[in-house]
C-alpha cells in the first residue's frame, strides 16, 4: 500500500514538472520571437504619417540623416544662446557661462578654451581676471545680428551685437565668427558643436557714419 501511494505521488509531481517545463519552454519561445520582432522593427527605416493640405494621410519614409540635419532656424537659435554665454563677460556668472560654452565645443577646442580660462600656476587665466572686475553685464539674444552660411561646411555664422554694462551708460560692441559642425543628436540634442570661434572688430554705427563722411 505504501509503494502504491509513493508511486502515485511521484507520478503526480512528475506531471506537474512536465507541465511547468512546457510552460517555461513556451514562454522562452514567445520571448525569443518578441525580441526578433522588435529587432526587425528597429532595423526598418523610420516612417511617419503626414497629413497634407488635402487632409489625406500618407505614410512617408524618413531619411534619418537629412531629418536630423539642423535647419537654419535651429542654427540661428543655437548661435544666439551660445554667443550670449561666450561674450557676456559677467563677473558673477563667468563660471557658469564658461561651463556652458565649453559643453558645446569639439574636444580639441574645449581643452584649449579651458586652459585659457583657468590659466597656469604662474599666470592667472581669463576667468580670474574677469571675476576680479566685479561687474554685471547683459546681452539680449534678440538684439544680436546673426548671419548663417550653410552653403559651406563647416557652417559659418557671423554674430554682432552689443554688451551692456549694468549700472553704467557704457556699451561695448562685439563680433564673432563661429564655425559649426554636425554631431549626432543622441550626444547633443541641438545636433551641432562649435569647431572654432574668432573675435572680429565691429565698428559702432556712429563711428561708421563718421568714417563714411
Amino acid at each position: 500500500m505504501a509503494d502504491n501511494l509513493f508511486t502515485a505521488l511521484w507520478k503526480r509531481h512528475a506531471q506537474h514538472a512536465a507541465t511547468w517545463r512546457a510552460l517555461c519552454l513556451g514562454q522562452a519561445v514567445i520571448t525569443a520571437l518578441a525580441l526578433v520582432l522588435c529587432f526587425t522593427l528597429l532595423r526598418r527605416p523610420r516612417e511617419v504619417v503626414r497629413i497634407g493640405c488635402d487632409g489625406i494621410p500618407q505614410l512617408v519614409r524618413l531619411d534619418v540623416q537629412q531629418y536630423s540635419e539642423p535647419n537654419e532656424h535651429e542654427i540661428q537659435a543655437f548661435v544666439r544662446m551660445w554667443a550670449v554665454a561666450y561674450a557676456r563677460d559677467d563677473s558673477f556668472s563667468a563660471v557658469n557661462d564658461a561651463v556652458y560654452v565649453a559643453r558645446y565645443m569639439v574636444p580639441e577646442l574645449r581643452e584649449a578654451y579651458r586652459r585659457r580660462m583657468k590659466g597656469t600656476p604662474g599666470q592667472a587665466g581669463l576667468l580670474a581676471q574677469l571675476e576680479a572686475v566685479k561687474r554685471r553685464t547683459e546681452i539680449d539674444p534678440n538684439d544680436l545680428e546673426v548671419r548663417v552660411d550653410t552653403h559651406q561646411y563647416p557652417w559659418v555664422a557671423e554674430v554682432s551685437g552689443v554688451r551692456k554694462i549694468v549700472g553704467a551708460a557704457e556699451v561695448q560692441h562685439f563680433g564673432l565668427v563661429v564655425k559649426l559642425v554636425r554631431t549626432p543628436r543622441e550626444q547633443v540634442l541641438e545636433g551641432m558643436l562649435v569647431q572654432g570661434v574668432r573675435d572680429i572688430e565691429v565698428i559702432p554705427p556712429a563711428a561708421e557714419t563718421g568714417a563714411q563722411r
